[in-house]
């Protein structure tokens, strides 16, 4: 799955149909995906609501966002999935990875010759990390 951040409404994202299927199957020899198109199946994130509440002394803010995702499955069983990741990260912790962290450039390619989660966020084990709420 693609994952976007967006400020578009369910409505726009849903009704434009503005996205280029990327099937795991080729449809000829001359097809690419142009740099910057929204491709699917995907996740839109968006923000739906966010609070600040003092956590501790110095102005310390502890931050809940309330975030809203839109689901463009090919099928069913991919929408399954997703939406079985969701659940299953209740009660989650996770380390906090900076931009310059990422292990994939602008264009979804990745930076180095393999990708590893664990040892990617193995480098940030700071204090900031999110937890999954429901």
């Amino acid at each position: 799955f693609n994952v976007y951040l967006t400020n578009d409404t369910e409505d726009d994202l849903i009704v434009e149909n503005k996205y280029v299927t990327n099937s795991r199957l080729p449809s000829g020899p001359l097809t690419y995906i142009e740099p910057y198109d929204d491709v699917v199946p995907a996740i839109f994130l968006s923000t739906a609501q966010s609070d600040n509440e003092p956590f501790a002394l110095g102005g310390m803010q502890e931050t809940s966002v309330q975030a809203k995702a839109v689901v463009i499955a090919e099928d069913t069983y991919q929408l399954d999935g997703v939406l079985s990741i969701f659940m299953d990260s209740v009660d989650e912790n996770f380390e906090a990875v900076p931009m310059t962290g990422y292990p994939i450039t602008e264009l979804g390619d990745l930076k180095g010759g393999s990708y590893n989660y664990t040892g990617t966020t193995d480098n940030y084990t700071g204090d900031t990390k999110f937890y999954v709420d429901k």
